[in-house]
């Protein structure tokens, strides 16, 4: 396990994604956003599919989510506040090139920095 690579998984309120030239700012909205949530956020994320009951199926399924795979010695630990870790990726999206992948849906998006 290497200790500089972490997985952020946000999750917000389902919306439409926007098409391809308008996805950056879409997501520094949801980053920015009191309303998105973290899901998750450590250094490897498990198939939660694994662990999820009916109801909490259908919950994850009307959820959006944006998984963001990085690396940085200096990111935030992961008992971090919210705004704090969600300030953190905005920052390093903004400042950082990524290549982003919608799902199929258009439901989900992955983040992968260059």
């Amino acid at each position: 396990m290497d200790k500089d690579c972490h997985t952020l998984l946000v999750k917000y309120e389902s919306c439409p994604i926007p098409q391809d030239e308008d996805l950056r700012e879409f997501i520094v909205e949801k980053l920015s956003s009191d309303r998105t949530e973290i899901d998750y956020f450590g250094c490897e994320l498990d198939s939660g599919w694994d662990y999820v009951d009916q109801k909490l199926q259908t919950h994850l399924l009307k959820s959006c989510f944006i998984t963001f795979q990085f690396e940085d010695a200096n990111a935030p630990a992961y008992g971090s506040a919210k705004r704090e870790i969600l300030d953190y990726m905005k920052a390093r999206f903004e400042q950082h090139t990524s290549s982003i992948i919608v799902d199929e849906r258009r439901k989900d998006m992955d983040v992968y920095f260059d």
